[in-house]
């Protein structure tokens, strides 16, 4: 700083020097005066060289707006009307010819100059508000793992880029009741062209924006939902671009909490097949007509076979349980299982008292391990 202060300074005095030496015919090249400006140029040449400007561009936390609020404009606005107020006082006093003539114009050029920068302040912290919105939705959508996380993570987006006075509704269809809806891309419509029961959570709200949760680049048929908000046509408009943005990636939460699910199912599958494989009981799984539609490998330490498929269960009962057998699997489709009566994963019944095998399977005779 001390450095590029005393290179202003220098050149400040050397000009003053040169015009005032200009004025009175005297100036001539090839003198000490040129010094002035060897001694600015070296100056700031040092100063863009020490080791200190590197603190110039390390990162440092930047304010929430740029632009200054509200009262510095209005202290700005009466800094820049000074002059054209002297001005216009001198003109209504006949001192300065047309002064009042350039102070009316140059005041309403410096109003013109302040409205604009204050459209600017307002159109700028309008656009960091949505992008802080967009931030915490993004974050909220990332964390989410079911879809009720979603919904609310966009609703809560939604209330933030629309303001707290601006009545609106958002809604998130699935792909299942999206329908047609995503096809046309990003579009405004009436409440009457949706689905009645969507339109009534709504609330009668005049223009629905839709917004289908997909990525620009992607082709339309693979719309895994979309995102409806209802509020004011002029609200909609404005914020348009941001709510585009908020259904891709609500878009892309969705596809990861149904992949994310569609793995839960396939492990959960795997460890239930792993269990029914490894299970020292005989888990069977019964048609209505109480053949056999699947056995447990453990059938053959118990039936003498695993190849049951087709055989009617009461068949391999002992001939004195057969009747009973047949009742028991009868009631329990009809009611259902209860505290007493229960299924097991693959339909083995469970809480009947035991029954004997049929010694026509497996040629001996004794209590049924498949039952309990």
């Amino acid at each position: 700083m001390r450095l590029l202060v005393v290179g202003t300074v220098t050149l400040l005095g050397f000009d003053i020097a040169y015009g005032i030496l200009q004025l009175n015919d005297l100036w001539q090249t090839g003198t000490l005066l040129d010094l002035g400006w060897i001694a600015f140029y070296t100056a700031w040449g040092l100063a863009a060289l020490h080791p200190s400007m590197v603190e110039l561009t390390a990162s440092v936390p930047q304010r929430e707006s740029l632009l200054p609020p509200p009262r510095r404009l209005v202290m700005l606005t009466v800094a820049t009307l000074i002059a054209p107020g002297i001005l216009l006082y001198e003109g209504l006093s006949n001192q300065t010819r047309d002064a009042a003539v350039i102070a009316a114009f140059s005041g309403l050029l410096f109003l013109l100059v302040i409205l604009r920068l204050a459209g600017m302040v307002v159109a700028h912290r309008r656009a960091v508000t949505r992008e802080l919105a967009l931030r915490g939705a993004a974050a909220s959508l990332v964390s989410a793992f079911r879809q009720e996380e979603i919904d609310q993570s966009c609703r809560t987006a939604v209330g933030r880029l629309m303001g707290p006075d601006v009545p609106h509704g958002t809604i998130l269809l699935p792909r299942e009741r999206a329908a047609d809806l995503g096809a046309q891309g990003t579009h405004l419509v009436s409440p009457d062209a949706l689905d009645p029961g969507v339109a009534a959570e709504l609330d009668g709200l005049p223009s629905v924006l839709v917004c289908p949760m997909t990525q620009p680049d992607r082709p339309a048929g693979t719309v895994p939902g979309v995102l409806l908000v209802a509020a004011p046509e002029r609200q909609l408009t404005e914020t348009g671009g941001s709510l585009e943005i908020l259904a891709s990636h609500a878009g892309l939460a969705m596809e990861r909490v149904r992949l994310r699910q569609e793995v839960f199912r396939r492990e959960s599958e795997e460890y239930f097949r792993t269990l029914v494989r490894n299970a020292s009981d005989v888990i069977l799984i019964l048609e209505d007509d109480d053949t056999i539609r699947y056995a447990s490998p453990s059938a053959r330490s118990v039936f003498g076979t695993d190849d049951l498929v087709g055989v009617s269960l009461p068949l391999l009962v002992d001939p004195g349980d057969r009747e009973r057998a047949a009742r028991e699997l009868a009631a329990v489709r009809e009611r259902g299982h209860g505290p007493d009566t229960t299924t097991g994963g693959c339909g083995a019944v469970k809480g009947v008292s035991r029954w004997r095998c049929g010694a026509a399977t497996s040629g001996t005779s004794g209590p049924c391990p498949a039952w309990w």
